[in-house]
């Protein structure tokens, strides 16, 4: 982890490392470095504790141990590809004349080393950061999104997905993001729409197209979309009522097993154009980029963006 791009988080001051862990220089404030991986957490965070990861093991987690394995047996398991991620993150990277690319990514799991792997090329140094509140993530850092232990303007390019249905405040999360972003620097976002709760208590908020993109209303719109259709959002509807029926009777293990027979129905994603899909998708993406001054998007310019069905329901 370079120094230069850490500051504490307490107070944005400049950190230095101590054997085991970060100090700030101004405020004194001390953060651990476990095996490598920093953890910087406010003492005020309500929902995380520097405690709670400060005696973690990396190295030995299993979830590191076995992570190609799985990676390798989800590619043949897993029914739909998410095009919009591959093609998105291609065009990006590819569009730098660069050779050194700093590329942060937020909720970033178990896959970095994968991420590494599918998008390096002969030439291209990917300079990833990987960062996640997961205690069993194989990360860089340990932070809340809403409070980055990043400098101003540390990254090329940032990614979060499936995260910001977790957050308690989504704006505060994408402004850290425009703030850790380089000028012109670019940002990848995917969130659910149509989709169930599936992270218990942790799991506040969906977005619709036309919403995810009002939400990154400081950057310069790229491109957005859908990311998983109709057919993806009736899968996970079917599994979820599979799930309550069977839950009561103990037979909540049989949902696995039927959901596969309904997977099928996921070609419905690649079948229908998005304009029939954009109303009932389960989830979409937006691909950003911090301006070089300045400025908003205006509300019509967001609603403008809007190519759904245009269904109006009659009482």
């Amino acid at each position: 982890m370079k120094l230069d791009k850490l500051r504490c988080v307490e107070c944005s001051g400049n950190l230095e490392l101590q054997n085991d862990s970060y100090q700030c220089l101004d405020c004194k404030k001390t953060f651990a470095n476990n095996d490598g991986v920093g953890v910087f957490f406010r003492e005020d965070n309500q929902l995380f504790s520097n405690s709670d990861y400060e005696n973690i093991n990396k190295s030995s987690s299993p979830q590191k141990k076995y992570m190609s394995f799985f990676n390798t047996v989800k590619k043949f398991v897993k029914f739909s590809v998410n095009k919009s991620f591959d093609e998105s993150i291609k065009k990006i990277i590819g569009s730098y004349e660069q050779n050194d690319i700093d590329i942060l990514i937020i909720g970033c799991g178990n896959q970095v080393e994968e991420f590494k792997k599918s998008y390096s090329r002969e030439g291209l140094d990917l300079n990833v950061i990987g960062m996640d509140v997961d205690i069993n993530a194989d990360v860089n850092i340990f932070a809340d999104a809403h409070n980055l232990p990043f400098k101003d303007s540390s990254f090329d390019f940032i990614i979060i997905t499936a995260v910001l249905e977790h957050v308690l405040f989504p704006h505060i999360v994408v402004d850290e993001i425009h703030r850790s972003l380089k000028t012109e620097g670019n940002v990848y976002s995917e969130v659910p729409f149509m989709q169930q709760v599936h992270e218990g208590a942790y799991d506040f908020s969906r977005f619709s197209r036309v919403g995810h993109v009002a939400l990154f209303n400081k950057f310069e719109i790229i491109n957005s979309g859908i990311v998983a259709g109709i057919g993806t959002a009736f899968v996970w509807s079917i599994r979820y009522l599979l799930d309550s029926l069977l839950s009561p009777l103990k037979l909540n293990f049989l949902t696995k097993l039927l959901i596969i027979f309904f997977q099928p129905i996921k070609i419905l994603d690649y079948l229908l154009p998005d304009q029939y899909q954009e109303d009932f998708c389960s989830c979409t993406f937006v691909v950003g980029s911090k301006p070089k001054s300045n400025f908003k998007n205006n509300f019509q310019y967001v609603l403008a963006l809007y190519k759904g069905g245009k269904i109006t329901l009659h009482k």
